[in-house]
């Protein structure tokens, strides 16, 4: 009776050590070929009725299967071998709206410009669009050593050129650009919001700043609350006018600290 228990246990764990190898071979044998083993993760649904997931799955649609294939690889995702094609689709345009903060429900919130500031850096980034988006774009990639160099370079440029124009210097120079780089606004009708100009220009004196672009049509200005500026709105009689406008006054420095914001209204 003892041998036979003993033949018994040595055949299982034959198995068990067969088991183990083949496990490992498989693994093996699914990355020799490029191809990750199975791995089930739940997924969360979509809507298929919103307007951003049908468009992006459209775009999606359109491309071969080899450039989907690809473009998820780029992204360090390889689809089981087991997945079929739609599913590979659906996969790339869940991480192409998360990736640009599209998702449904996960949208990015928005910046709203703030009265004061704690500092240089949060100000540029809550002002600066080419800036928010390399800031946004390392938070992506998890790359704190860039959000916090785009910090120090803020807070104390000479220091952070110090400590890393050697290592960074191509990415220094990409936040050189980023923050070189005027942002262009776009009106979609001539009339305009502008606050920041200094109060002893006068409202007569700001209404002619603004008629010798051209044809004024309606004007209306008033303090701000501290009473160290002014702001209002302007109607121009064409859009060319106001587009110059922006142009020539946005983002203008009148050493109260702020510039001039001209906008949209």
């Amino acid at each position: 009776g003892e041998l036979k228990y003993f033949s018994v246990s040595s055949t299982m764990y034959r198995h068990a050590c067969l088991l183990a190898i083949f496990a490992v071979a498989s693994t093996s044998a699914f990355q020799f070929l490029g191809r990750s083993p199975i791995v089930r993760t739940k997924r969360m649904a979509m809507d298929w009725n919103n307007p951003v997931v049908a468009e992006e799955f459209m775009k999606c649609q359109a491309s071969p299967i080899e450039d989907v294939e690809q473009e998820l690889q780029d992204l360090g995702i390889v689809a089981p071998v087991t997945m079929n094609e739609m599913d590979i689709r659906l996969m790339l345009v869940e991480c192409r709206l998360r990736a640009d903060g599209r998702m449904p429900g996960e949208e990015k919130a928005k910046r709203v410009k703030k009265a004061k500031y704690a500092n240089e850096f949060e100000k540029t980034l809550y002002e600066n669009s080419a800036y928010q988006a390399l800031y946004d774009k390392c938070s992506e990639a998890y790359d704190t050593n860039r959000m916090n160099i785009m910090a120090e370079y803020m807070i104390d440029r000479e220091k952070a050129l110090l400590f890393y124009s050697e290592i960074y210097k191509d990415f220094l120079a990409e936040l050189e650009v980023a923050l070189n780089t005027k942002e262009v606004k776009v009106l979609t009708s001539p009339k305009v919001g502008w606050s920041g100009f200094p109060t002893n220009i006068g409202e007569e004196g700001i209404r002619a700043t603004f008629s010798a672009l051209g044809e004024l049509v309606e004007f209306d200005a008033q303090e701000s609350d501290d009473g160290m500026s002014m702001q209002g709105s302007a109607t121009f009689a064409d859009m060319e006018t106001a587009q110059a406008c922006v142009t020539q006054y946005d983002g203008m420095d009148m050493g109260l600290g702020t510039a001039i914001e001209i906008s949209a209204a």
